[in-house]
C-alpha cells in the first residue's frame, strides 16, 4: 500500500530531528533531492545528459503519461548527489514492490530503450534507496518507492506550471525566470531549474530537483538554476505518447 500523502504531512509537521545522518556504512547526507523530469525532453537526450539531433522529433513516452515523472529521490550531502551505493548486500528484488507496479510503470518509467523500467527501478534502489535506510520511513525497498511515489503525487509539477499558464507547446516558448517563480510561489522555496541546450534552437526544459530536509519538508536549493540561459526562452516539448507514431 502506498504511504499517503497525510503521512508526508505528518513527517513535515513532527519535530523531530534527523540532522547529519550517519548509517552503518559510513553515508553521511543531511538532505534528500527529488528530482522529477519532463517525460518528452527525456526523448532528445543522449547518453551524455546533452541534446542529440539524432534523437530530433523521437517519441519514448508510454502511452498514458501525461505529467511529471519521477527520476529519484537521492540523499545528499550539500550539494553532492552523494553517498551512492551504500549497501551492496541489498539488491533490488522486484517481487517486493509488485503491488506498486502499475503506479511505477505511470509514474516512475524509464525512457532508455536499452535501461528498461525494471533496470532503472534496480539503479534508483541500489544506488540512493540503499543510503537511506536507517531512517524508519525509508527503511526498506518497499517504504523508499512508496514514499517517493506519494511525493510524486503531492508535488505535481505540471498542475502548478499549468495553473501559471505555462503549458506544453511547439508554438510557445517561457522564460526559465517564469517557471521558477511559479515553482517558489507554490512551495515557498527556491527548487532547481534544469535545461539542455539545443543546437540551432532555443533550450529545453528538462527536470526540476526539490530539495528536502530529512522530515520530507521542501527547503531552498544551494543552486537554483543549472545549465538554463536566462536570457535565453526555454522550450517546453508537448508529449508525443509512443501510440501516436505508430
Amino acid at each position: 500500500m502506498l504511504v499517503p500523502v497525510f503521512i508526508l504531512a505528518f513527517l513535515c509537521q513532527t519535530t523531530v530531528s534527523f540532522k547529519l545522518f550517519r548509517s552503518d556504512y559510513d553515508a553521511d547526507f543531511n538532505l534528500f533531492v527529488f528530482t522529477q523530469w519532463w517525460p518528452q525532453t527525456q526523448c532528445h537526450v543522449s547518453d551524455d545528459g546533452t541534446f542529440a539531433e539524432s534523437k530530433e522529433n523521437r517519441s519514448c513516452v508510454p502511452q498514458g503519461i501525461t505529467k511529471w515523472t519521477i527520476h529519484g529521490l537521492w540523499p545528499t550531502l550539500g550539494e553532492e548527489h552523494k553517498p551512492v551505493f551504500c549497501n551492496s548486500s541489498w539488491p533490488f528484488d522486484e517481487s517486493d514492490v509488485k503491488d506498486l507496479k502499475p503506479k511505477l510503470e505511470h509514474q516512475w518509467p524509464s525512457f532508455e530503450p536499452d535501461h528498461g523500467d525494471s533496470g532503472f527501478w534496480q539503479h534508483e534502489w541500489e544506488k540512493h534507496g540503499t543510503c537511506c535506510t536507517d531512517l524508519p520511513y525509508l527503511n526498506s525497498e518497499h517504504k523508499y518507492f512508496s514514499v517517493t511515489l506519494s511525493l510524486n503525487d503531492k508535488y505535481d509539477i505540471f498542475s502548478v506550471l499549468e495553473q501559471n499558464g505555462i503549458v506544453p507547446s511547439d508554438a510557445k516558448t517561457y522564460q526559465v525566470k517564469d517557471i521558477e517563480n511559479a515553482l517558489f510561489e507554490s512551495y515557498q522555496v527556491h527548487p532547481t531549474v534544469y535545461c539542455i541546450p539545443v543546437k540551432g534552437s532555443k533550450q529545453m526544459l528538462s527536470y526540476v530537483e526539490l530539495c528536502l530536509d530529512k522530515q520530507l519538508c521542501p527547503i531552498n536549493c544551494l543552486n537554483s538554476t543549472a545549465d538554463c540561459n536566462y536570457d535565453e526562452p526555454v522550450q517546453y516539448p508537448p508529449i508525443v505518447p509512443l501510440y501516436d507514431l505508430m
